[in-house]
């Protein structure tokens, strides 16, 4: 029953996770550019673009889920973005805790098959 539960918390992490690439993108979409259109486009055009990704090809409930390890490779450059993002919005104590969670959940995703 306490592994289930285990389970259960890793899986909410790693939606949280999820969450948290598109906000460290907006963040620094928003953070990084004096202009109103590079703010819009990066803050809410590339997070949209991720989400819109992610929904179609990534999703456990997706249509076109892309099958592993292909999916386990495509993820890597979206988590990687989100941690760039934050070391970039000058956050790397948030980024390296971003590397820590990732890392850590990834690790028993895999162990777990989840």
């Amino acid at each position: 029953m306490m592994l289930k539960t285990v389970q259960s918390v890793n899986l909410l992490l790693r939606f949280l996770l999820e969450l948290a690439i598109l906000a460290a993108i907006a963040f620094w979409g928003f953070s990084a550019w004096d202009n109103v259109g590079l703010k819009l486009a990066t803050g809410v055009g590339i997070p949209l673009v991720i989400a819109a990704f992610w929904a179609l090809f990534m999703a456990p409930s997706a249509r076109r889920r892309l099958r592993s390890p292909v999916r386990h490779v495509a993820e890597l450059p979206l988590f990687g973005a989100g941690v760039l993002a934050l070391a970039a919005a000058g956050q790397p104590a948030a980024a390296a805790v971003f590397v820590l969670l990732y890392a850590l959940n990834k690790t028993l995703m895999l162990v777990w098959k989840q």
